[in-house]
């Protein structure tokens, strides 16, 4: 069971002008839905790759 989805804001959760397409916010709706945590990275893309640590 998934119990959390975890979306990467640039290029993943927004499109190039900064928007989520309808699609991902039914998909993001249906996981609310089933009780999945969904929650939004943020990291600066100078600081390179998260540390798999």
């Amino acid at each position: 069971m998934i119990k959390l989805v975890a979306i990467d804001t640039d290029g993943t959760l927004l499109n190039s002008q900064g928007e989520i397409q309808d699609s991902t916010k039914e998909a993001i709706s249906k996981a609310l839905d089933r009780g999945v945590k969904v929650r939004p990275l943020f990291r600066p893309a100078n600081r390179g790759p998260w540390p798999l640590t």
